[in-house]
This record gives structure tokens, sequence and C-alpha cells, in this order.
């Protein structure tokens, strides 16, 4: 004989297992505490003295505020976006506006420059910026960035050195310098250069490096477990050419986190793992992003650590590590940074 339970047992009864699993995820201890390597300073533009700074963002503003709830009181202190250089500057950077104003923490910004339509490599122009024809949309974008009152570390041409972008290495290195000489000489932007190429091997991305006096940051995007080793050879050579790192865009490609204590293993502990042994790594932006929504990247999984506690809790142990630079005032966020005439600069490895 089946009994009818009140509505109110029964609401009760799901709301404490749903803690129950939360507080399983919390309380489930991780390893020993690992090694940190101490961090290198190069004295770059927008470099910590100290810390990896901790990036999250692409997404929808729900998803990046969805993140934040599940590994508070641990917030991105940056935010990262993309913008088309042929696009609408203003009308990009409004996305951009909002989400900085929906962070509960002050937060700077991660921008990713693209020359080229994302899948058609046969639309690439960065030729034609590089001969001065978009030199109205650089500085409509510089423009907008001053307007955003934060930092910004702008990726340029991200990714350069992958066939789905199309660029070639000469035509590349010249519009990158080009939309350098521009930024630099647009007044009041606290900004950045990163240049990012796809983790094939080095040898393949160096003939798209526009030089060291064009170049601010290195960075390098990892999706795929197997991509994760892949950054080592491009993290020796930063650090011979005296760059800091950034990963600029991180996700478990073809994991996810449902499968929890697996997702993790798989592709966060090493993940991770690089990140605290690296000293040259000084900031990373997670994709916090749910890839089946979209056809094209629909085998990638889901992204989102708020659909899985046990990863959630284990990403909020990583993030409560003293290696980690999260958001907070803009006071705190300038406090790491050595302005240009300071009486002393640390240490080339201090941490």
């Amino acid at each position: 004989m089946s009994v009818a339970l009140p509505f109110v047992v029964i609401c009760a009864a799901i709301v404490s297992g749903c803690v129950g699993r939360a507080e399983l995820a919390e309380r489930e201890p991780l390893a020993p505490d690992p090694p940190i390597s101490p961090r290198h300073y190069y004295g770059a533009p927008l470099e910590p003295i100290r810390g990896v700074l901790h990036g999250a963002g692409q997404v929808h503003v729900t998803d990046v505020q969805a993140y934040c709830e599940a590994i508070a009181p641990y917030r991105p202190v940056i935010f990262m976006d993309y913008f088309n250089l042929k696009g609408d500057a203003a009308r990009r950077l409004a996305h951009t506006r909002k989400a900085l104003a929906a962070l509960p923490t002050y937060t700077v910004v991660q921008l990713g420059l693209s020359m080229t339509s994302d899948g058609r490599p046969h639309l690439h122009y960065e030729h034609e910026v590089a001969q001065g024809l978009h030199d109205e949309k650089i500085d409509a974008l510089c423009r907008e960035l001053a307007a955003l009152g934060v930092p910004v570390y702008l990726r340029i041409g991200y990714e350069c050195n992958g066939s789905w972008n199309g660029y070639q290495p000469d035509s590349y290195k010249a519009a990158f310098r080009r939309i350098t000489q521009r930024l630099r000489a647009h007044g009041g932007l606290e900004l950045a250069t990163v240049w990012c190429p796809h983790p094939h091997e080095v040898e393949s991305a160096m003939p798209y490096y526009p030089g060291d006096e064009w170049v601010d940051w290195w960075a390098i995007d990892l999706f795929g477990a197997h991509e994760i080793p892949t950054a080592h050879p491009l993290l020796a050579l930063a650090h011979e050419h005296g760059k800091p790192v950034m990963i600029g865009e991180a996700t478990p490609c073809g994991i996810g986190v449902h499968g929890g204590k697996e997702s993790w293993s798989a592709w966060f502990e090493p993940f991770f793992e690089l990140t605290r042994t690296s000293p040259g790594i000084k900031a990373f932006c997670y994709i916090n992003w749910n890839w089946t929504e979209t056809q094209q990247w629909a085998q990638w999984g889901d992204a989102r650590l708020q659909a899985n506690a046990v990863v959630a809790g284990r990403y909020r142990k990583e993030m409560a590590r003293p290696l980690y630079v999260h958001g907070s005032t803009e006071a705190a966020f300038q406090s790491l940074l050595v302005k240009l005439g300071a009486p002393e600069t640390p240490d080339h490895h201090g941490q």
C-alpha cells in the first residue's frame, strides 16, 4: 500500500540529499599538498609580482556568475571575451562591460582579437590590417578599451599558427605590429599585448613571432588532455625570451565535468599540476561552458563547474592555494604591479 507523503517532507528530503552530496564533495580530501614552484618575474606590463591570476569567461554572464557561485568565495580577477576586428567595437564591448558590472569583485579583461572568421580560414584579413586598411577599426577598439576603465590583456590574432585561422606568418607579424603601434600611441590604456600560438610544435609557431619589442606576454590555449604536456617547450622558450605566460583558454575538451573524480583525474589534475609547477605561468582563464549546446563542439562535453559538485569542490580547494590571485579590489590588483619608475623591482625569480 502506498502512502502519500506531505509535499514539505518530500522537498526537505530532496534538499537534504543535494546538500549532503555537496558537503561530501567539499569534505573529500585532496592528496597531500603538491609542490608549488615559485614564480618568475620578468617585468612585463600587467605582470603580477607574485602568484597566478585566476580568470574565466567566454560565455554568457549568467554562466560566469554560476562559476563564481560554484567556487565561492574565489572569484576570477580576469574576465575573458572576444572581438573580431571588423565588428562593432562599441556593441561587442558592451557585453564585456555588462559582465564586469555583474561580477561581484574588481575584474580586469582578457580579450581575444580575431582577424578572420572562425572556422573559415579563407576569410582571413590580417594582410589588410598590415596594409592599414582597418586603422579606423583599431582606433575604435582603442577608444572602447579605454572606456572600460580596467587593464586589458589583448591576445592579438590568437592561435595564430592554427590552420583554421588562415594567417600567413609575414602578414600576421606585420598586423600584430601595426595594432600594437596604434594601441601604444593611444592615451588612457593600461594594456599588455599577448602573443598566442596554438600548442603545436614550437617550430611551427616561431615564424609567426612578431618580436620581443612588440610582445608583452606569451600565451597558450589548452583543450584536450593530450595538449597539456605540449606546453613545456613553449614555456621554456618564453622564459628564454623573458616573457610571462598566460593560459589564454582552458577547457576539459572531450572530458567535461560529469565524470566527477574521473573528470578531475583525466584533465583538471594534470592541468593544475602544469600550472603549479611551471614558474613562468602567471595567469590562466577557464572556459565555463556547456559545449554540447553547440553543434560544432557538441562532442567537447559540459565544462560548467556548477554541473558537478565533486569537480566544483576540488576546483574550489585548488583555488584556495596561496598561489592563485582572485578578484578583490582595484587597489589589491594594482598592488601586484610594479609601476615604471618604481624605486625597487622584484628579483627575477621572486615569488
